[in-house]
Formats: structure tokens, sequence, C-alpha cells
């Protein structure tokens, strides 16, 4: 069996910076940005890129590959209302709000990021 040597007054200071360092990161990188309420999104799909402002409530068509997928816009929030894919996970969604919020229709190829005025810090990955 291997044995580990003790650990050191040095080791343990080192530790506590890297848990201080990773706390600092997640406050300013992940809990400040993720909470901005989003002002508009980018609705993508293979014949169309359009961006829509939040507060205007609307019903847009948008057509993918597999047919047109259907979205409501209503009081700085956004959602799938109809889909032609076989799950609906894009429905399942729900309303999406917040800033770096992201909802796709893979089969149909119709996707709705949210940003802020300040664009995104995070991206749809790393949300």
């Amino acid at each position: 069996m291997i044995q580990l040597p003790p650990t050191t007054l040095a080791d343990k200071i080192i530790l506590l910076l890297a848990l201080g360092f990773l706390s600092w990161l997640y406050w300013t990188y992940w809990f400040k940005t993720s909470h901005n309420q989003a002002e508009y999104a980018i609705i993508s799909s293979p014949y169309q890129t359009k961006r829509v402002e939040l507060y205007i409530p609307q019903h847009l068509l948008i057509q993918g590959r597999l047919g047109n997928s259907r979205v409501e816009i209503q009081s700085g929030k956004i959602r799938f209302t109809h889909s032609p894919c076989r799950n609906k996970y894009c429905i399942h969604s729900g309303w999406l709000t917040t800033s770096g919020e992201f909802a796709a229709c893979l089969p149909n190829q119709v996707s709705i990021q949210l940003y802020d005025h300040q664009g995104n810090l995070l991206d749809a990955v790393s949300y």
C-alpha cells in the first residue's frame, strides 16, 4: 500500500487559497452573470436567423427541416409551443427568461438563445 506524506501547513494554505479562488470564480462568472434578465433572443433555423425583442408579445412560426415550430413571446419570456419533432423536449423546456438560457429542437434544427444588453458572458454550452 502506498503511504502518503503528512499534510504540511503549506499544503493547507494552498488548499484554502484554491478554494477561495474557486469561490470567487463561481460568484463572478456564474452566479452574477447567470441571473440577468434577458432582453432579446436569437432564433436560428436552417433557413433564417432572427433577433426578437422579448417585450413585444407575439407568436412566430419558424421553418425547420421537419416543418414549422411555433414560438411564443410574452412579458420578457419565450418558449416553444409546438414542434414537429417526436419527443417534444423543446416544448418541455418551458419558458426561458434568463440571459444565457438555450432551448433547441434538434430534429427540426431550430434553436433559441437568450441575451441581455451586455451580450452574454456565458454561452449555451457553459450555461
